[in-house]
């Protein structure tokens, strides 16, 4: 956590990928550096989980996306703005209310054409995933703010499918945002995802869209230090008989969350 929030506050252009096994505590990590860009150092995230895109379609993909972005810079934008009001405005309608809205012209053009994409107005799909990407970086220029976007369970991205005979997709939305991140000035990239997943195949290996583009960080079960700093904070009166204190660590595999399951568990039946 204090890596990331150290050089994600900087003002180099270091992004990371986050890797480890699931339920490891990825996204509690990306959730407290998230917390505390915004709060200790005024830095707008775009979070994001992927695996949470349902369907997992590209028009869907690109609704959270930009949702999640005017989001996390709604304290900068006009209050009378109101992204759920873009969703429901006629054509005409939307070009107007993004003039009144005084936005930049990127800001404007990003948001009417993914807009439009969205309620079925236009059909040009890569150029509503390449606005909807723009967006982040042409809004934290419109407010001179550098910004982070998080993209949670990044390698369920090959999962995106497009049109009614739902053609996978998803290897181009990543090479595409390969290609985008290398020209972004004012935002940087945090990826994560599982060792299961496809996480290698897109930041690791030789030939992976972002090799060498970020920095490789993996999260790791508890050590025995660790471990036993879990059990004096949240177990402090339990008392372990025999091997039952190694018996913990090897049926939780010294992962946080089964850890916690366990822990609740033993709560319950008042152990």
């Amino acid at each position: 956590v204090s890596e990331l929030v150290g050089e994600l506050s900087s003002k180099n252009k270091v992004g990371f990928s986050l890797s480890g096994t699931r339920r490891i505590g990825k996204t509690s990590i990306l959730r407290e550096v998230e917390r505390q860009l915004k709060t200790k150092h005024g830095i707008p995230v775009i979070y994001l989980s992927v695996w949470r895109v349902s369907p997992e379609t590209v028009d869907q993909f690109v609704r959270v996306l930009n949702h999640a972005t005017v989001s996390a810079f709604e304290d900068r934008l006009p209050a009378k703005f109101k992204f759920e009001e873009l969703l429901t405005a006629g054509a005409g309608t939307l070009r107007r209310l993004l003039q009144n809205l005084k936005l930049t012209v990127g800001v404007g053009r990003d948001l009417e054409v993914s807009v439009s994409y969205v309620r079925g107005e236009r059909d040009d799909v890569g150029d509503a995933l390449s606005k909807s990407f723009s967006l982040v970086e042409d809004m934290a220029k419109m407010v001179d703010r550098r910004c982070v976007l998080m993209l949670d369970e990044f390698p369920s991205l090959t999962d995106l499918t497009y049109g009614s005979k739902n053609q996978k997709i998803g290897e181009s939305v990543i090479k595409l945002a390969r290609t985008l991140y290398e020209e972004f000035e004012f935002t940087k990239l945090v990826v994560s995802g599982s060792f299961r997943g496809t996480l290698e195949n897109v930041v690791m290996r030789q030939r992976a869209p972002f090799y060498r583009q970020l920095l490789l960080r993996e999260v790791k079960a508890f050590d025995d230090s660790e471990y036993s700093e879990f059990l004096k904070h949240y177990l402090p009166e339990v008392r372990f008989q025999g091997d039952a204190r190694e018996g913990l660590y090897r049926i939780s595999s010294g992962i946080p969350y089964s850890l916690q399951l366990l822990a609740r568990q033993m709560h319950f039946e008042k152990v």
